[in-house]
């Protein structure tokens, strides 16, 4: 499943980048990757802590072998995985509010849904 894939790169990304130390040029040079992904990583990064990275990138390996197979219903696996990760990703960063919670953030602003006879991600027409 495309989103699947997208969620883990993002996360191997974020996590590759969170364990780098130094310029957002040297740390691209070092890991192979463009400055400007780099310094994205580094903005993205700051949303989350290190537990809240390391379940997300454990969810989305099981996600990856519930789809491949390993489950009968890999819409709910990928499902659990974006909850998952958007609630890790929410507890850390800008945007808190006065009580220290940060405030929900929505998966996706056009009211997105996973279809399941094909397994994709797709936004209502406009």
């Amino acid at each position: 499943m495309p989103l699947v894939a997208a969620l883990a790169a993002k996360l191997r990304t974020l996590a590759k980048v969170a364990g780098a130390n130094g310029s957002p040029a040297t740390i691209a040079r070092n890991l192979g990757m463009q400055p400007w992904l780099v310094e994205q990583a580094q903005r993205d990064v700051r949303r989350w802590t290190p537990e809240g990275l390391i379940r997300s990138i454990q969810v989305i390996a099981e996600a990856d072998a519930q789809v491949k197979g390993l489950s009968r219903d890999p819409v709910y696996a990928v499902e659990h995985a974006v909850t998952v990760i958007a609630t890790s990703a929410s507890r850390r960063g800008p945007g808190r509010t006065a009580r220290g919670t940060a405030p929900p953030q929505p998966l996706c602003r056009w009211r997105c849904r996973l279809n399941p006879k094909a397994g994709t991600l797709w936004a209502p027409a406009f």
